[in-house]
């Protein structure tokens, strides 16, 4: 079973860092954040989830994405 929510995805600006901090705009792992298709995965990743069952991670802790 998969549950999508609207914003499970936290992009760079909106990344809680402790003491103010932010993360660099320039960070390479950043920029490959922002240009990976997350939506067009969540749609294929959320198909091979049966209608009961346990629950699944979402598409980008599978991944193991930042």
């Amino acid at each position: 079973m998969y549950q999508r929510t609207e914003s499970q995805m936290i992009m760079p600006g909106d990344f809680f860092l402790p003491f103010g901090g932010k993360l660099a705009e320039d960070n390479r792992w950043v920029l490959l954040a922002q240009m990976f298709p997350w939506g067009k995965l969540e749609k294929k990743y959320a198909k091979n989830f049966e209608s009961q069952g346990s629950e699944g991670c979402i598409e980008s802790v599978s991944l193991s994405a930042p």
